[in-house]
This record gives C-alpha cells, structure tokens and sequence, in this order.
C-alpha cells in the first residue's frame, strides 16, 4: 500500500496550471467552492 495509500476519485484534465494559486487561496481564505463535472469514457 505504501505511505500515500488511497482511492484515487479525481483525474484533472485542464486548467492544472492553476492549482498554485488555488492552493494559496486555499491557505489564505479557507475552503473553497469548487465544481467537479462527471466524464463519461
């Protein structure tokens, strides 16, 4: 299993460059809304 161990729920298909400031934003203003949008394969 290892330490990171866990189910992985969530694949990030664009807009990766923007998860820096989202993590500051995060840090600095608490939870965020955020929309995750169902992809059929």
């Amino acid at each position: 299993m290892g330490p990171l161990a866990g189910n992985h729920f969530l694949r990030i298909v664009e807009g990766l460059e923007q998860l820096p400031e989202l993590g500051r934003t995060v840090l600095w203003q608490g939870a965020q809304e955020v929309l995750f949008e169902w992809e059929t394969p």
